[in-house]
């Protein structure tokens, strides 16, 4: 039987410690919004985190995309492999990802703001912002190069993860200079910022690791093993709408 669940992760602050969220699989009554955690495996298909951090199996019809992010409202959109947007939409019943969307090529990563703006990387590594999903072509940021990754935090800041796995910051999308974070350990190839408690954490160079970013040491700390459930990317946002097979 198929049934619709809102995946909610809960976490705590930014660049300190991680708590997962008790809530149940099913939608929640009330106003309350909940960050959820979102993958997307080697095979190129969707994964999400649980109510008990670990990953769910890829969502069936899932295929084929590189990098996620969840609208306002829920909405999860996929960058497909032929570098266009899509959005995760039933059709008669059915789930599976919608379109391409007119005019979204050609973009690598990509993040959304909490009135529905785009940030993306292009294809040739640089940030690239629109107002909405639907809204015109995008448009290619200043001082924007070069990037594989990019975060958008809801206090304004940009976070962009450099060809070199370096992390850099930035208090606002068009204005502000880049900074370089110092930060210990190993290299990130993607990194997410958590909103509802404040937390950012990043994903391994080979996608196999998941760190958490502690405040006080400025280093990367483990946060979780993916074994051999390698991811190419992470992905976040408030109560994306998902259908999961029920065994």
């Amino acid at each position: 039987m198929k049934v619709s669940v809102l995946l909610v992760i809960g976490v705590i602050c930014f660049f300190q410690q991680t708590r997962t969220s008790s809530v149940g699989l099913l939608r929640r009554d009330g106003n309350d919004n909940h960050v959820t955690l979102l993958g997307v495996t080697e095979n190129n298909e969707m994964v999400v985190q649980d109510e008990d951090g670990e990953w769910t199996d890829p969502i069936e019809n899932s295929c084929c995309v590189i990098n996620v992010a969840v609208q306002p409202g829920g909405i999860v959109i996929g960058v497909g492999t032929d570098n266009q947007l899509y959005e995760w939409k039933s059709r008669g019943g059915e789930w599976s990802w919608v379109g391409p969307v007119e005019n979204t090529c050609c973009v690598k990563s990509v993040r959304t703001g909490t009135r529905g703006q785009l940030i993306g990387v292009n294809t040739d590594d640089r940030l690239i912002v629109r107002s909405t999903l639907r809204g015109g072509a995008w448009r290619k940021l200043p001082k924007g190069c070069c990037y594989q990754n990019i975060e958008i935090v809801n206090d304004g800041r940009i976070y962009g993860v450099n060809r070199n796995n370096k992390i850099k910051v930035k208090t606002d999308i068009f204005t502000g200079r880049w900074k370089t974070l110092k930060i210990e350990g190993p290299l990130v190839r993607d990194v997410v910022h958590l909103d509802e408690d404040d937390i950012s954490i990043g994903l391994s160079v080979d996608g196999c690791e998941i760190y958490q970013l502690d405040h006080g040491t400025m280093s990367w700390v483990p946060y979780m093993s993916l074994n051999d459930n390698c991811l190419i990317s992470l992905g976040e946002g408030e109560d994306p709408v998902i259908e999961l097979q029920e065994n």
